[in-house]
């Protein structure tokens, strides 16, 4: 796969581990950590052979339990607060924010946003309680089924506020 012709395409490129093919989570770690050094090498080569930034197809990545893949995680950790100037954007889900214990803080320092979905775990307010003030645990834990609690970052600061989700598509 030339994954810097790939990149470039505005698609969307999914790599996924299904659990009956991967047994081991060595073996998905390895793969993952693969996957995401190839994309930061991709993204390197692009920025030299395209540097005029309004030419590239902005990326973004899009990381499901990344706690099942610790050495992928310390990559991403590594690299996080670079990836912006590359133009990719990482989104991490996870049940609670306990599950990534390494990259958790680059997180925080990396001014990342976060979207609390009704039905999350209540440390996850607690740890981001001082930054989601003047919200209360009582406000994320009465949201409604399809709403989420964010804190968004912006050019101006923080934007805190609740949001109606899309209902899924059956």
């Amino acid at each position: 796969i030339n994954l810097l012709q790939e990149i470039q395409k505005p698609q969307i490129i999914s790599i996924k581990m299904p659990e009956r093919r991967y047994k081991t989570s060595q073996e998905k770690d390895f793969l993952t950590t693969y996957w995401l050094s190839k994309l930061w090498q991709t993204l390197q080569i692009r920025d030299d052979l395209i540097p005029d930034r309004n030419k590239r197809i902005k990326v973004n990545l899009i990381i499901d339990e990344l706690y099942q893949v610790p050495h992928a995680q310390r990559l991403l950790t590594d690299k996080l607060s670079q990836l912006a100037k590359f133009d990719c954007k990482t989104i991490i889900s996870c049940h609670y924010l306990g599950q990534i214990p390494i990259i958790r803080n680059e997180l925080k320092a990396a001014n990342t946003s976060y979207m609390l979905i009704s039905g999350v775990d209540k440390d996850n307010f607690k740890e981001l309680k001082e930054e989601l003030s003047p919200y209360e645990l009582e406000d994320v834990l009465n949201l409604k089924r399809y709403h989420s609690l964010n804190l968004i970052k912006y050019e101006g600061g923080y934007a805190k506020f609740i949001t109606k989700l899309p209902r899924p598509i059956v």
